[in-house]
C-alpha cells in the first residue's frame, strides 16, 4: 500500500484514482478468502497491479515483464484466466455494475466486501492525511 501511495502522491490525478486502486485490491483479497479459495494476500497484490497501468503511466504487459511477479498474477492481469483472472473479473464487473445473472447472494457479498473496503481505504487514507498534516504543522512551525 506504501507504494501506491508515494506513487498518487506525485499527481493530484493519480491521488483520486487511489481509493479506487485500494478498494479493487482490498474486494479481491475479500473474494479469494470468500469464494475463490486462492491466496489472499497474492490477489491483494493482484487488485493493486491491476490498476498500476494507470498510476506509472505504462503498459500493464510491460510492467507484469519488469515486476518479481508470479506467473498466476500475469496470467489474471493479462489475460483474465484462472481463478485468480475470475477474481479480478468479478471485482471490475461489480464496479461497472455489469453483474447480469449474478445470484442475490453474491451480489449481497459483493456489495458488503465493498463497503467493507471503501471503510477500510477511508480509515487508512484519513490516517495518512492526519500524519501529513501534523508533519506539516510541525515543519511549518520550524521554519517560522
Amino acid at each position: 500500500m506504501g507504494t501506491a501511495i508515494v506513487i498518487a502522491n506525485d499527481d493530484p490525478c493519480k491521488m483520486l484514482l487511489l481509493p479506487k486502486v485500494l478498494t479493487r485490491a482490498s474486494m479481491c483479497q475479500k473474494l479469494a478468502q470468500y469464494k475463490f479459495n486462492t491466496n489472499p494476500d497474492e490477489a491483494f497484490i493482484m487488485g493493486l497491479l491491476s490498476m498500476a497501468d494507470l498510476m506509472l503511466n505504462q503498459d500493464i504487459d510491460v510492467l507484469c515483464e519488469q515486476l518479481p511477479i508470479s506467473g498466476t498474477i500475469k496470467e489474471a492481469l493479462l489475460s483474465h484466466s484462472g481463478k485468480q483472472g475470475t477474481l479480478l473479473l468479478l471485482a471490475m464487473k461489480f464496479e461497472k455494475t455489469e453483474l447480469l445473472g449474478a445470484s442475490d447472494s453474491t451480489i449481497d457479498a459483493l456489495n458488503k466486501f465493498y463497503l467493507e473496503s471503501r471503510s477500510w481505504v477511508t480509515d487508512a487514507l484519513h490516517g495518512l492525511d492526519c500524519i501529513s498534516q501534523h508533519n506539516y504543522r510541525k515543519t511549518a512551525t520550524y521554519y517560522k
